[in-house]
């Protein structure tokens, strides 16, 4: 699955600096009607993220929820230990894009 999920991303570039999977998926409890909890710190709207998406939910069959963030939103959110991104950063993730080094490499408090 985090292969399938992976594959869209590798064409944007430096739009995107970090995308992984969290939620009941990253932490091994998913069922067969789970989501994916995908996150994302990139320069991407919600409608490139839809469509970059569309073939992913077709080939997984799972729905796909995106938690989009600039870098500057993430960041600022993190830093003020905003409730859900401070969980997130804390919780186990599968990474598409970048790693826990990039994470801590944008000055967020792990």
């Amino acid at each position: 699955m985090a292969m399938c999920c992976g594959r869209p991303w590798r064409r944007w570039g430096t739009r995107r600096k970090l995308v992984f999977i969290f939620g009941s998926l990253a932490q091994g409890k998913e069922t067969a009607q789970s989501d994916i909890d995908l996150f994302l710190v990139a320069q991407l709207s919600l409608r490139e993220t839809t469509k970059l998406l569309g073939p992913v939910v077709s080939e997984v069959g799972r729905e796909i929820n995106p938690a989009i963030y600039t870098r500057e939103e993430f960041i600022k959110r993190a830093r003020e230990k905003h409730h859900f991104i401070t969980e997130v950063i804390r919780g186990p993730k599968i990474w598409l894009v970048g790693n826990e080094d990039d994470l801590g490499n944008l000055g967020v408090p792990l």
